[in-house]
């Protein structure tokens, strides 16, 4: 019988001796950005018994498939198609062309997770001994030696298809001036924020962005000044990607509202300049992120208009009581201002654009829900960790306190539901919120905002 016992992080220290995993599914013994630059000496990473239907931790087939024709056992790790890329499994394709392009013998290894207790089992800890690319790009396919007490879990038996050796030549990358990967941008904002959002001193906030994800200090201090400048509405002049331009307008705008965009508006304008005229750069993506910012901007001061003039009915906010029709108008052209805008960015990176219950994309019916009602706490308006992405229909009865969440993410049913409906909305006891790629403080922090909920709407 396998005994799942390790928690991921003491599995990462001491079966696998590397960093903490954190968010990520794998780990070198070194911060990412100096296994970039080829100076890890192993690598680490979990592999799960089974595989899991989306969004939920229900089985769906065998983790580890066994080749009938040769006896050898490989782990497939697939990349997600016709839709974009999780962070984390683009984090471990990244990681696995670095580690496959390390000079020999570069120890790699796996340990066995359980997908139900998300624990790792101390005895089936797995050599990995070959990494090739499916010929349709769609997967890569880890070759595991087998440890003494097996594998520890069923198997299928799946021939190879047809790979391709993995030399370390795909999307690996080195953090190179201003070229920097998604993973450093999204650590950069966050430190950005408590430093500049927050109470965070700068120094130390640089020194952490260093130790532990290997960015120089330099390129992340520059980055830190284009935030400022974007709060602060001046000309920032450091070359960043656009990506990381997007992070950081959602934080800043999520979490200060609408009196900032003029000054955000300004510093990107200023920047554009700069670049046409000194860099002789036309920052396409810059100009569009400018471009939706000043749509969602105009937008919210149409709507501001036509309720000072009376063509719309005064809103009382998420959760209130003005007629249903007329709310509901009030709510969807609402989401289109800038900062209901920037906090829905930011949920749909945070859940890969799926619902944050279901864990599937609902055909893009998704609403970005304040847990703590939008009218009540406007600290909490744009922050992250007071939403979840929602169907329409989870998210309607979310928002009159019909169902809520407790600490374990679980679903709680209020007495005012009846079976039809939930039977209608297809929802059941069994229903959770999929967040178990976050870590341990964003979770604290949903459930010090969920709690709020439900006091509030006496669950």
């Amino acid at each position: 019988m396998t005994i799942y016992s390790l928690p991921s992080d003491r599995a990462y220290l001491e079966k696998l001796q590397v960093l903490k995993a954190g968010q990520r599914w794998f780990a070198f013994d070194v911060p990412m950005g100096n296994a970039r630059n080829a100076n890890a000496k192993r690598f680490g990473m979990t592999i799960w018994n089974f595989h899991c239907i989306d969004g939920t931790r229900e089985f769906e087939r065998w983790g580890i498939t066994k080749n009938p024709e040769t006896g050898e056992h490989w782990y497939r790790v697939a990349k997600e198609r016709g839709r974009p890329t999780s962070q984390n499994r683009q984090s471990l394709w990244d990681a696995l062309h670095i580690a496959a392009a390390m000079p020999q013998p570069f120890p790699m290894r796996a340990i066995l997770k359980d997908g139900k207790t998300h624990r790792c089992s101390p005895d089936h800890v797995f050599d990995i001994t070959d990494v090739r690319l499916q010929d349709d790009g769609s997967a890569l396919w880890l070759k595991l030696q087998v440890p003494m007490a097996g594998i520890g879990t069923g198997c299928e038996e799946v021939a190879l298809p047809n790979t391709h050796a993995l030399d370390g030549s795909g999307p690996a990358r080195k953090s190179r001036g201003h070229i920097l990967p998604d993973e450093d941008y999204l650590a950069i904002r966050d430190a950005a924020v408590r430093t500049y959002l927050q109470d965070s001193m700068r120094a130390h906030e640089l020194e952490s962005l260093s130790a532990i994800y290997g960015i120089n200090k330099g390129t992340a201090s520059a980055n830190f000044n284009n935030f400022r400048c974007l709060v602060a509405g001046e000309t920032f002049k450091a070359p960043m990607r656009a990506f990381g331009l997007q992070l950081f307008v959602d934080a800043i705008v999520a979490r200060l509202g609408e009196r900032v965009v003029p000054n955000v508006i300004q510093a990107i304008e200023g920047y554009v300049h700069y670049a046409k005229t000194s860099l002789k750069q036309s920052a396409l993506g810059f100009q569009a992120i400018l471009s939706e910012l000043k749509r969602e901007a105009a937008q919210a001061q149409a709507v501001k208009e036509l309720l000072i003039a009376g063509a719309l009915p005064p809103s009382s906010g998420d959760g209130g009581s003005v007629d249903p029709v007329a709310s509901e108008l009030l709510r969807e052209v609402w989401v289109r201002g800038p900062q209901h805008a920037a906090f829905r960015r930011a949920l749909q990176r945070r859940w890969s654009d799926k619902c944050s219950v279901h864990g599937v994309a609902c055909n893009d019916q998704l609403r970005a829900s304040h847990i703590v009602a939008w009218s009540l706490d406007e600290a909490l308006r744009g922050d992250v960790n007071n939403g979840l992405l929602l169907s329409v229909p989870l998210d309607n009865l979310f928002d009159r306190g019909l169902i809520s969440f407790d600490d374990a993410g679980a679903i709680i049913l209020s007495n005012k539901l009846t079976p039809d409906t939930c039977k209608h909305f297809g929802v059941h006891p069994g229903l959770r919120i999929a967040w178990d790629h976050l870590p341990a403080s964003d979770k604290a922090a949903l459930r010090a905002t969920l709690a709020r909920h439900r006091a509030q709407h006496g669950l």
